[in-house]
């Protein structure tokens, strides 16, 4: 795994807190749950969601490297077949405190990314969590009975790549309506590849 220092946060208090400038890197995220949904009929996506959270610590050594509200972000999700990206503006970025960042994605017009945000505590808590809609942009992922494996790559645009993913475990719910998994280990490599 590799853990890198953060780069060009934007303001010194965040530079010092993360620990100062290098190259960018990947590091790899457990995934606590995953959850995507589609109630409604094919082709219906106002009811589509997903919900991606991920905590990892205390002591945990990963960092949160980058500067969304000024360079932005890219999210790409895999769910079987499923394949999409999505953008995540810079405008759409905030910072929380010196810990890290936040985004909103209602005022966006970019996307069905509604909000996400990613934080380590100074106790070493790592939290990322990622929430999508289909009505508030095109939600393409969608679950289907007997999906395989679900991964996920979070991209800060000059920064480092956040991954988390891996198989579909026996006790998960995989339906044409549900797909949930829960307490996946962090995979050793990013099972997808950043959107460009």
């Amino acid at each position: 795994m590799q853990h890198r220092m953060a780069t060009g946060i934007g303001l010194a208090a965040l530079l010092m807190a993360f620990g100062g400038v290098s190259e960018a890197g990947q590091q790899f995220k457990p995934t606590n749950t995953f959850y995507s949904k589609n109630p409604g009929p094919t082709g219906d996506m106002l009811g589509r969601k997903i919900l991606f959270k991920s905590k990892e610590g205390p002591g945990s050594t990963n960092t949160v490297t980058g500067n969304p509200p000024v360079d932005g972000a890219k999210l790409h999700i895999v769910l079987g077949s499923n394949d999409q990206c999505f953008d995540l503006p810079a405008g759409g970025w905030s910072t929380i405190s010196t810990l890290g960042f936040k985004y909103n994605g209602f005022n966006q017009q970019a996307g069905a990314v509604t909000a996400a945000s990613i934080k380590k505590t100074p106790a070493g808590l790592f939290l990322l969590k990622i929430r999508l809609a289909g009505q508030n942009g095109q939600l393409d992922i969608v679950p289907a009975s007997g999906t395989t494996d679900m991964n996920l790559n979070l991209s800060f645009v000059g920064g480092d790549e956040y991954c988390a993913g891996g198989p579909t475990p026996p006790d998960a719910q995989n339906t044409d309506k549900i797909y949930k998994v829960k307490k996946l280990p962090a995979p050793v490599a990013c099972g997808v590849a950043a959107c460009p």
